[in-house]
Order: structure tokens, then sequence, then C-alpha cells
């Protein structure tokens, strides 16, 4: 019983130092994508910014984002690159990404390493990096027009 408890306050301990000790580029690692490509998630391809939203496939706020999510990259496809990440398995994503006709690299997380390093409280998140990767941007919830707008602005003002 002493083993037991000791081995799971060590857990617990690890788990604490390892939240407390995280960085803002924690999340910059890579993982599979669905094209089975491993790569890093923070990568921009020479681009200063970086669109990244988290979803899950059976997130009817997420199907919904979409299509905004589309509009928004379109607008935004001179300054940044653009990724969804999931914890999905790869056939739920594929199956999603086929019926939402989505072309943006799907980054799979199934272990949430990066969702907890983004400290991810729901579905979907978007973050725009910047060019040294840190946060300059986050938007919990389905975007709107106007939202969509204001990222126009914001990031043409930076």
């Amino acid at each position: 019983m002493n083993l037991l408890l000791s081995a799971f306050c060590i857990s617990l301990l690890s788990t604490v130092l390892f939240s407390a000790n995280t960085t803002t580029t924690d999340y910059c690692v890579p993982l599979t994508h669905t094209n089975n490509e491993v790569k890093n998630i923070c990568e921009k391809n020479n681009k200063p910014y970086l669109l990244i939203e988290y979803f899950s496939t059976n997130c009817r706020y997420c199907q919904r984002n979409v299509e905004p999510f589309k509009i928004l990259e379109e607008g935004l496809r001179e300054i940044a690159s653009s990724r969804l990440v999931t914890s999905n398995s790869l056939q739920a994503v594929e199956t999603f990404a086929r019926a939402n006709n989505i072309q943006t690299p799907i980054a799979l997380d199934p272990n949430r390493i990066t969702e907890r390093a983004f400290n991810l409280r729901g579905y979907p998140t978007m973050f725009i990096l910047d060019s040294n990767n840190q946060i300059i941007f986050t938007q919990v919830g389905a975007l709107t027009t106007q939202k969509i707008n204001e990222i126009y602005e914001f990031l043409k003002n930076r």
C-alpha cells in the first residue's frame, strides 16, 4: 500500500512540476499528420504567422466552424500557415476531413500533449502564433464574420 501511495505521489508531483515548468513554446512539438508526415506543429513555411485550431470530430461547434476557418485561412494565406490539431483517431479525422472538404494539414495528438501545453479548455479553440511562436491571439468557440474581420485588422496592424 505504501509503495502504491508513493508511486501515486511521485506521479502527481511530476505532473505538477511539468505543468509549472512548461514554457510557451512547449507546444511546438513534432506530431504525426494525417498524411503520415511527422512535422512540428509550429512549422510556418516561411510565413510570419500560424493559425492552429484544435477541434474534435464529434463537436457540433467544430463542424460549424469549418467554413469560417477556411475563410480566415484564405484571407491570411499570404502571411499565415494553418494547421488543425485533434486527439481523435485517424479514421475519425479522415472521415471528418472528407465530409467537410478540409485541405488543411491535420496533426494527430492522441496523448493530448499539445492540448495540455496550450492549456486547452474546449473545442474549437484557435491560436495565432507569431514568428517567435508566441501566442498573440486566442479564439475560443466558433468564428463569426465579425471575429474574422477583427483578426484581419489585428494582424494587418502588427
